[in-house]
């Protein structure tokens, strides 16, 4: 995961559960260990103040390498 994240140097947390065919909740303790590391950081997005919630915070959290 560490290397695809290198590779692509920032991932959404969607696009890593796809492409991993592993449930986000998964994905997100699996890479705790990396950010511990600072091997990778975890970025959220800022959300837009509207109040449709329509936006799914949980998976658009980026993931970036930062070595």
């Amino acid at each position: 995961m560490r290397d695809y994240i290198k590779e692509q140097q920032s991932v959404s947390l969607e696009r890593l559960a796809k492409h991993f065919n592993t449930p986000a909740h998964v994905i997100e303790s699996m890479l705790k260990h990396w950010e511990r590391k600072s091997v990778i950081t975890k970025h959220n997005p800022k959300l837009c103040n509207k109040s449709c919630s329509g936006c799914d915070v949980q998976t658009s959290t980026i993931y970036c390498y930062s070595m």
